[in-house]
């Protein structure tokens, strides 16, 4: 006579696991509670963050290409070049100098002042071919200042460079002016997101807990 198995998690049906589940309601409820109540806290504690924008149009522009002595029009994207150029390490480095960065954020290295630079901005892109040039820290003059420094040294790195034929590649629609509210804190939102993710990994906590508890799992660890 064969000895019968015990009764396995892949074998158990729906009505197993909600039982499973409902027997470790409290569980799963003090888990949820307290991972929402810390997302609350921290979402609070942030500091408070500031957004400013500047809007620009690329130009149509000559390029400065030349092969065999013939000025030469290669395959270019000037809003791809523009966004390069926003995105590059040296206009984080030019722009953290400028601003004197490093002594107001109190780092000791460029690369680290221009890390976290690079992380404060971002690009977006409009329809009617507007870029727009964001950028978020927890001073509103700060983030001004960032967003204007960053478009007034594209003519400068497009000159370095010698990309184009002439100096100005962007028309500037929008200057960023200095926020007067702050950016939404969004912890009503962050709160019920987490109360989701903490409800499912407590469910599946509680699952796995009983799985290791039926000594199945180290049976199978055994076979294995």
């Amino acid at each position: 006579m064969s000895r019968q198995s015990p009764q396995v998690v892949g074998e158990m049906d729906i009505f197993e696991y909600i039982k499973i589940i409902y027997r470790k309601r409290w569980l799963i409820l003090v888990m949820v509670l307290v991972g929402m109540l810390f997302t609350g806290v921290s979402s609070i504690r942030q500091p408070e963050m500031y957004e400013a924008t500047a809007t620009f149009f690329p130009l149509n522009v000559n390029y400065n290409v030349k092969s065999d002595g013939l000025m030469v029009k290669p395959q270019f994207d000037i809003k791809d070049m523009v966004v390069s150029i926003l995105k590059s390490r040296s206009m984080a480095n030019r722009v953290v100098e400028q601003l004197e960065l490093k002594k107001l954020w109190n780092v000791r290295y460029m690369s680290d002042a221009a890390r976290a630079l690079r992380g404060s901005i971002a690009v977006t892109f409009e329809q009617n071919g507007v870029i727009g040039l964001s950028v978020y820290s927890n001073q509103p003059e700060l983030s001004a200042k960032i967003a204007n420094a960053y478009v007034d040294n594209l003519e400068y790195f497009n000159s370095q460079l010698n990309i184009t034929a002439q100096k100005q590649i962007v028309q500037v629609i929008d200057r960023a002016v200095v926020p007067d509210t702050r950016m939404p804190r969004n912890t009503v939102r962050k709160v019920i997101v987490s109360g989701v993710i903490y409800f499912l990994t407590a469910v599946c906590l509680v699952l796995v807990m009983d799985f290791i508890r039926r000594g199945d799992f180290w049976n199978r660890i055994k076979e294995g």
